[in-house]
């Protein structure tokens, strides 16, 4: 599996790529500022480092007061190292990597942790079943949890994306920073179908949907935009519409709700506005290809 799961990186840092390790971190409550000492120190007092002096929100008032505008205060956080997997898109690294400035820039990470620290047993809230966790996340049944397969030529049982603890590091850590392996296509497309499950906790996004009129199912068939997983490109005479639900159109089995999507036939919209439409209306997300989801188990979700 991990032969049509992963690729070799290229030049470019891209989503999905995956890095070795790198930190991520959270900011617990109370809010801790860590402020530079600036007075001198008593002779003999040998630091390594910098001193700093901790200041708690709402509990200290100090001069000059606080500032978390730009470019904001320095604060205490806890943090760990894992492989992490790339999520800035493509277009935006490349806009951040011309302007310059790398240091003021933010790109998201996801950690990725070995997926047999989930080797426990839980129940299912709702049926009483007793459910292997690993099993469970590696039948993709989690929405916080994306499985992946072990890496090529690594001997392990592989490992998951939490979802739970997505974060942005400076732009910086990632330069020079060892990446040798990428998800494919088609891989980085199921990366992120899940991540929006994990947002909405919608199943619209995974199956074919149901006509308002006549509850037949309709496979969308789209992907996401920027994202295609085959060489096959939409039919530019109906402006890229799915050709299940073209059908349904023009034999008339669709309510009005849709009825402007017949506008693409006579070259009047094109299909973000389309796309903006059935959204509105609840039909489906712009740009997503929609794909089968196992069952899914509340506990986990």
């Amino acid at each position: 599996m991990e032969e049509t799961f992963y690729e070799k990186t290229g030049p470019l840092i891209s989503p999905g790529d995956l890095f070795d390790p790198l930190p991520y971190s959270r900011v617990p409550k109370p809010l801790k500022v860590a402020r530079k000492v600036t007075r001198t120190l008593p002779k003999g007092f040998n630091i390594q480092g910098e001193l700093r002096e901790l200041l708690e929100l709402g509990k200290h008032d100090p001069t000059p007061p606080f500032n978390f505008g730009p470019p904001g205060e320095e604060t205490l956080s806890r943090s760990q190292m894992a492989r992490v997997i790339f999520l800035t898109w493509g277009s935006e690294v490349e806009a951040d990597s011309r302007d310059g400035n790398l240091h003021k820039k933010h790109w998201l990470i996801a950690p990725v942790f070995p997926i047999d620290e989930l080797e426990v047993q839980t129940k299912d809230t709702r049926t009483g079943e007793i459910i292997q966790v690993a099993e469970a996340v590696r039948a993709g049944k989690s929405a916080r949890f994306f499985p992946l397969p072990p890496l090529p030529q690594e001997e392990s049982k592989g490992s998951y994306v939490d979802f739970r603890k997505i974060c942005p590091l400076a732009a910086t850590y990632f330069e020079g920073h060892p990446r040798p392996w990428r998800l494919t296509p088609a891989a980085l497309n199921d990366l992120y179908h899940h991540l929006i499950w994990f947002f909405t906790r919608k199943s619209i996004f995974f199956g074919p949907i149901s006509c308002p009129t006549c509850h037949a199912p309709v496979d969308l068939g789209v992907v996401f935009e920027g994202q295609p997983i085959t060489t096959e490109e939409p039919d530019a005479s109906v402006g890229g519409l799915p050709q299940k639900l073209l059908s349904l159109l023009t034999r008339g089995a669709l309510d009005d709700r849709w009825r402007d999507c017949l506008a693409l036939k006579e070259g009047r919209t094109g299909r973000r506005g389309v796309n903006r439409r059935l959204s509105r209306d609840g039909i489906f997300p712009s740009g997503l290809r929609t794909r089968p989801v196992p069952a899914r188990i509340d506990l986990l979700n």
